[in-house]
Parts: C-alpha cells; structure tokens; sequence
C-alpha cells in the first residue's frame, strides 16, 4: 500500500507505514479511495450525456451544408454550364397516300369484304326488267381517293336460275353493255376468279378516262350474282389494282 503522507510503498498489508510510521488503517483514508475508485468506474461505465450535444451536432450540419451549397453557387459562377441542344431522335415525316390508309369494308347484304382505298359511297340499283324478261337489281360501292381516280365495286342479282346462264355468255353482255358511243372496249380476256367464271377487261372514254376491271358470276346460290371490280382513272395507272380486287374475301 502506498503511504499517503510519504509516498513510501509498503510491502504487504502493514496497518502503518514502513518509513514514516503513518496510520494505514484510517477509515477515513480508505473510504475516500473507495470514492475515488466509483467515480472513475461511473466515468468509464456511466459516461455523463453532454447537454447540448445533440443541437450542437445540428448546427454543425447545417453549417456544413451552408458552406457546400455557397461553394456550389460559386463553382457555376465561375464555371458556367453551357447550354448544349438537345437531339431529339425522330422518324422522318412522309406524306401519307390514300393508299396507305386503306380499309375494310362488309357487306352483309351481298356477303362480301374487300379494301377501299379511302370511304365508300353506295347507291342502289333499282330493280329493271330485262328485255330478255328477267329482273335484275343491286348496288354499286365507289370510293374516290382523289378527284381523278374512282374505285368501284357493283354487285348485281339476277333471278335466274345457275342452271339456266350461260356464264360467258352472259359476262361478255355485261362487259359490252358498259360501252357506248363515248365509251369503248379495249380489250377483254376470259379467266378465273376464286374459281369463278370471269372477264378481265379494259376500257377507255373520250372524255380521258380510262378502267380496267374484271366481273365473275357466283353460280353456287340459288340465283345468279354478279359482281365487278373496276378502278377508273386518268393516268392508266393500275398499280393498285391488284391490291384491290385481291383483298375480296365472299362471306
């Protein structure tokens, strides 16, 4: 034990001291060691909170981040971002033709669908009487997608029987009976068309139009139908006519 009045270190567990002969069994010496002893255990284990602590570390952030943002303000004062445009990637535009817009069309009267390069008009053919005393009735679609070019589908009902037609026959008065003192047959040529009996044909007009079409006659119902596809232009320009009358589906 070390003597408190001289510093002397005493060997053992002597109740005085070895040098000075100081009391070593005060009570009052030994239970301020003791003190001593828990207030360095409540330092170490039980730290005092600092009061404060937590609004100083506030401050201190906000201080930190007041002196970041100046230090921002004055990068881009000193340092100026420059406006660069901005690419925008885009498809370039092209004009649309009608013939990109084409759509479908149903009859469910005549049990039929094709494609008509822009909207359709229809006009009904009234009922006639034939000379050869057979009626014939129907309806004529149009679809103009310009001024100068005209799309036609025309369906016709006859109430003769299959069985009494003679389909070439017949296709060759069709087509002959559009012609006229201002309309004439160019040329014509018997086909197929779904498996139907047809006519392709072409014709030309004095007043500088020209058609191409084809007509078949459906003889699987119970009376004769005849359906004609025709473009008319001033151009002679049939590139899409393929497009058209390959797009009909009957129903």
């Amino acid at each position: 034990m070390k003597c408190p009045n001289c510093n002397f270190e005493n060997i053992g567990s002597s109740d005085f001291c070895q040098e000075c002969g100081f009391d070593l069994s005060i009570k009052s010496h030994k239970k301020s060691i003791h003190k001593e002893l828990e207030e360095i255990e409540d330092v170490i284990f039980n730290p005092e909170k600092k009061k404060g602590g937590i609004a100083k570390l506030i401050l201190i952030s906000l201080a930190v981040l007041g002196g970041l943002f100046v230090l921002l303000v004055m990068w881009y004062a000193i340092f100026p971002e420059e406006d660069t445009p901005t690419n925008f990637s885009s498809t370039p535009t092209t004009e649309t033709s009608y013939n990109d817009e084409w759509r479908s069309f149903t009859s469910t009267e005549h049990g039929f669908s094709i494609n008509f390069p822009a909207d359709y008009e229809s006009e009904r053919i009234p009922e006639e009487l034939l000379d050869n005393g057979y009626s014939y009735s129907g309806i004529q679609y149009l679809s103009s997608p310009s001024d100068d070019e005209i799309y036609m589908v025309q369906v016709g009902d006859y109430d003769i029987y299959p069985s009494d037609y003679d389909n070439r026959i017949g296709l060759e008065g069709v087509v002959n009976g559009m012609t006229d003192s201002e309309t004439s047959l160019t040329s014509s040529s018997f086909t197929t068309f779904r498996g139907y009996d047809a006519i392709n044909f072409t014709l030309s007009t004095k007043g500088g139009y020209f058609a191409k079409g084809i007509a078949f006659i459906k003889d699987d119902t119970a009376f004769i139908k005849l359906y004609l596809m025709a473009v008319f232009n001033r151009t002679a320009d049939f590139s899409d006519f393929g497009k058209f009358t390959n797009s009909f589906k009957s129903r």
